[in-house]
């Protein structure tokens, strides 16, 4: 899965924070998330994306994950690549 709810430059935001806190209030026993780019300048693919590719993405991502374990429920990312884009 992924969604398109980042900002146009790929930082997290509350909208995702909500979305994965819901998950972990449902008691998932693990959540993926969406689809995350690496590199800022290939690999998104299209806009809204969001990246752990600079300080700010992951910052924003590591307040999601703070409140997905405050839960009791572990998260991993998923990481993506748009592939070659000609």
């Amino acid at each position: 899965m992924t969604r398109v709810s980042a900002t146009a430059d790929g930082i997290p935001t509350e909208i995702m924070r909500d979305y994965y806190e819901a998950f972990a209030r449902g008691k998932w026993g693990l959540i993926f998330t969406e689809g995350t780019y690496i590199n800022e300048s290939e690999l998104q693919g299209c806009t809204n994306r969001t990246s752990v590719a600079n300080d700010k993405h992951v910052s924003e991502w590591s307040k999601i994950v703070d409140i997905v374990h405050k839960r009791n429920t572990p998260i991993f990312q998923k990481l993506i690549h748009a592939g070659a884009l000609i």
